[in-house]
């Protein structure tokens, strides 16, 4: 399951200086992505030099993948009066120069040149701009350009001009592309507005040559105002295509929330998502939430906690704490098999508090109610099978190690004497994974004699598995959800001590066997401290 939440960036100014680095002048964290292994946020940090008229110095990119904060980008700025440069580096183990912007001032100080270019082991040209303006700065035409390699020259792509009316409000923009040596014709966008001067619709055309009219609408866009002249609602189309709609609520702290939305023609893919904006973060403290998801039961993945500003020490606090690894972490991981509310509190050190809540919704998995199993009839036949018995609808199963299996209905059939995983996947895309085994017709009948359990679970960096067999002659195969054998370790005695090593948080099963027969079977969960 993946949702993908878009947000817009809100930068609060947070001032404060070491001897090492330069000051930090405003952050921005943001929720970008959310599936279910991991949580992302993006963490902005931008540089304002004061003594460069507040122009921006750099701005420092971190995301948070894994618990952990990841280098993303790094865009540094150069500005004089005559050319400003922004350049993009990327984080690969060091940073690796990407892109780079050039800005040409012309004598009103606007940027009336700007060149990209790419970096390929040196910087090579890619577009340019070529802009001029009107008497009141405002922009007027825009020859756009890109470089052409063989003949290592520009050529010319579109030329853009506006239309204004006599309050100097842009009423189109026209658009020609260069073709065949000239320029010629090929969309037009018009804008409307209110008596406030704010924009409130636009519309765009493509040309017709066989009629020499704009005729074709490509996409539309409407906004609404309110009284105080903030915009609380837009619209925007594209024909064929998609569309969409944000609705904009703000608060009495200067914060807001935005509802929005799209709904794709060809594929029908609708999203939506809750935003908060948040204000002021060096002097408040502010609890971050992703928007509400859901789970399949037994999951354990992080729920998306994450705070800032404030007074440090922060304190975090989780209602209810049922199903949670902690109630007192900014971000634990949640094992849940009940639909859930949780809010997270966080204070400062000077009691300024802040809550946020999510709705987890729990989709039981329906996948399995029972497997039954029909012996092999001797070692190395495989006439053994499974016949899986469930609670609704599913997708498919699969079989670890499946050797040339046959599946009819819900049977799985062509199996050997040994143990399997068998997965199966339900309609809500949940996943259950057991672990079962054929056995031959006259041999150990599973769990007859054996008794097998861990000491603590779930549990986060080991747990001593109890075996009343542990005679030396016991081996324990660890598989992960998805069937992949990924440990075996030996019994030694009652009781062994099982180190999680390196493998990641989440459901693992192990088969216990005895000369590669089967006798015992146990289900164990990992999760962080």
């Amino acid at each position: 399951m993946k949702y993908i939440i878009i947000i817009f960036l809100l930068f609060t100014l947070v001032a404060y200086k070491n001897a090492q680095s330069q000051a930090v002048d405003s952050v921005a964290i943001i929720l970008t992505e959310q599936s279910e292994d991991s949580i992302y946020w993006t963490y902005y940090i931008q540089n304002i030099d004061s003594f460069s008229q507040g122009m921006l110095k750099a701005t420092l990119t971190r995301e948070w993948m894994n618990n952990n904060w990841v280098n993303k980008w790094l865009v540094e700025n150069i500005h004089s009066p005559v050319v400003d440069s922004v350049t993009s580096q990327q984080w690969n183990g060091h940073w690796d120069n990407f892109f780079r912007y050039i800005y040409f001032h012309n004598v009103q100080g606007l940027d009336s040149l700007i060149y990209w270019k790419q970096w390929n082991g040196s910087w090579i040209n890619q577009t340019r701009l070529e802009c001029t303006f009107n008497t009141d700065s405002s922009l007027a035409t825009r020859i756009n350009s890109s470089w052409n390699n063989t003949i290592s020259q520009w050529e010319n792509y579109t030329y853009e001009y506006w239309s204004k009316d006599s309050s100097g409000r842009d009423t189109s923009l026209t658009t020609d592309r260069y073709t065949n040596g000239m320029w010629t014709s090929w969309k037009r966008d018009n804008f409307t507005y209110d008596s406030l001067d704010n924009r409130i619709y636009s519309v765009g055309n493509f040309w017709d040559n066989t009629d020499s009219m704009y005729w074709l609408t490509y996409f539309s866009n409407s906004w609404v105002f309110d009284s105080l002249n903030r915009v609380v609602g837009s619209f925007y189309g594209y024909i064929p295509g998609l569309h969409g709609h944000d609705y904009y609520y703000y608060y009495l702290d200067n914060s807001l929330s935005d509802d929005w939305s799209y709904y794709e023609t060809n594929g029908g893919d609708e999203i939506w998502t809750h935003t908060h904006y948040y204000n002021y973060l060096s002097n408040n403290v502010y609890a971050f939430l992703p928007t509400d998801y859901f789970i399949c039961d037994n999951d354990s993945f992080p729920i998306g906690g994450f705070a800032f500003g404030g007074q440090q020490p922060l304190q975090f606090s989780w209602s209810p704490s049922a199903g949670l690894t902690s109630d007192t972490i900014e971000n634990p991981y949640i094992i849940a098999d009940t639909s859930t509310t949780y809010y997270f509190t966080v204070s400062d050190a000077n009691n300024i508090s802040s809550t946020d809540s999510i709705q987890i919704t729990v989709h039981p998995s329906t996948a399995i109610d029972s497997i039954v199993a029909v012996p092999a009839s001797c070692v190395g036949c495989y006439d053994g099978s499974f016949t899986i018995y469930n609670g609704g609808a599913f997708n498919h199963y699969s079989i670890t190690p499946d050797s040339g299996v046959t599946v009819t209905g819900n049977v799985i059939s062509g199996l050997s004497s040994q143990a399997y995983i068998i997965c199966v996947e339900d309609q809500n895309n949940c996943m259950t994974c057991i672990s079962d085994s054929i056995e031959i017709s006259t041999g150990i009948n599973e769990m007859q004699s054996i008794r097998i359990f861990p000491s603590t679970n779930p549990f986060s960096s080991f747990t001593d598995i109890y075996c009343n067999l542990g005679n030396g002659h016991l081996i324990l195969d660890i598989y992960d959800a998805m069937g992949k054998k990924v440990r075996e370790m030996k019994f030694v005695s009652p009781i062994t001590r099982f180190y999680r090593d390196n493998l990641n948080d989440g459901i693992y099963y192990g088969v216990l066997r005895i000369a590669g027969e089967s006798v015992g079977k146990i289900k164990f969960i990992l999760v962080r401290e």
